[in-house]
C-alpha cells in the first residue's frame, strides 16, 4: 500500500470488454480515490495506453491473457518491472503452472503434478483426478474425471493436445468438496488477510463456459469467494512460500499473524 500511496497516477491493467463480475476493481479506486490518488482503468493490449504516464501499473483483470499469452509476457516486459506490478519476471513465471515443480523441489507442499506433452502418453488415472493446461484462467478446459470416465479425460488431453497446450494432472483433493480453497494474501511479505473459494467444478466431465467468454461460469457467482480467517498451518506454508520466491522482502513475514488491513 505505501507504494502505490507514493505514486500520484496509478494504472488499472483490464481487459475490454469489461464485466461486471470485476466490481472489486471499481471498489478499490474508491479507496485509493478517497485517499486523493487518481486511478484510471486501461486495457493492456489498448494501442493508445501512454504507459509512461503513470507512476504505478497494476495488474488487476486482464482476463483474456491466457488465450495471448505471447502477447502479454510482451507487453509486460515493454512496461517494465521499474512500474509494472508484479514485475514482468513474475508474471512469466506464474502464468505457466509448472512452477509446481520448483516449488516442490524447494520442499513445499503441492499436489502430486504430473505433466502431458501434447499427444503424449497417459498413465492409468488411478482415481479421481483434476485435467487443465499448465497455462490457463477461470477454470478454462478444466476438468475432474475418475477410471470409470477415462475417456471424457483423454477427450480433454486431446483438445489441449490439438491446441498445443501442456496438460497437467492432479489427485483431486476431496477436502476441496467439504472445506474449500483458502488463499492466503501477503503484501511486502506481510500476511494481510484470506480468502475462502468453495467448489466449483462438476463432480465429473470439463467445466461449463459462462456464454460468450472463456470463463467457467461457476467462476462468476456471487458467493464463490469470501473472507475467511486462515489457520496457522495455511499462514505458515504461505509464508514458507513468501521466503522462497521473494526473499528480500519476507522478513519478518510472521510479525503480523492477523490482518493488516
Amino acid at each position: 500500500m505505501n507504494e502505490v500511496a507514493a505514486a500520484a497516477r496509478v494504472c488499472f491493467v483490464t481487459s475490454e470488454p469489461r464485466q461486471p463480475e470485476w466490481g472489486d476493481d471499481q471498489l478499490s479506486a474508491v479507496v485509493l480515490a478517497d485517499r486523493g490518488i487518481e486511478v484510471e482503468f486501461v486495457a493492456w493490449d489498448d494501442p493508445e495506453a501512454d504507459w509512461d504516464g503513470y507512476e504505478l501499473v497494476v495488474v488487476r483483470s486482464p482476463w483474456d491473457y491466457a488465450d495471448r499469452l505471447a502477447e502479454f509476457l510482451a507487453w509486460a516486459d515493454s512496461v517494465g518491472p521499474e512500474r509494472l506490478r508484479n514485475g514482468p519476471d513474475l508474471l512469466r513465471w506464474n502464468t505457466d503452472k509448472r512452477y509446481l515443480a520448483e516449488l516442490d523441489g524447494a520442499g513445499l507442499r503441492v499436489p502430486p503434478t504430473l505433466l502431458i506433452a501434447p499427444h503424449g502418453p497417459v498413465p492409468d488415472f488411478g482415481g479421481k483426478v483434476v485435467i487443465k493446461p499448465v497455462t490457463g484462467a477461470g477454470a478454462r478446459d478444466t476438468g475432474i474425471f475418475s477410471d470409470d470416465h477415462r475417456g471424457d479425460g483423454l477427450d480433454l488431453l486431446e483438445k489441449l493436445g490439438d491446441q498445443d497446450e501442456i496438460a497437467m494432472i492432479q489427485p483431486y483433493i476431496e477436502e476441496i468438496d467439504s472445506v474449500g480453497e483458502t488463499a492466503v494474501i501477503f503484501f511486502g511479505g506481510r500476511y494481510a488477510y484470506s480468502l475462502k473459494k468453495r467448489a466449483f467444478l462438476p463432480e465429473v466431465g470439463v467445466a461449463e463456459l459462462s456464454p460468450g467468454n472463456s470463463v467457467a461460469a461457476g467462476m462468476l457467482v456471487e458467493d464463490l469467494i469470501t473472507l475467511t480467517e486462515a489457520s496457522e498451518d495455511e499462514i505458515d506454508l504461505g509464508c514458507q512460500t513468501i521466503a522462497w520466491l521473494c526473499p528480500t522482502v519476507s522478513a519478518g513475514c510472521r510479525s503480523m499473524p492477523g490482518s493488516t488491513w
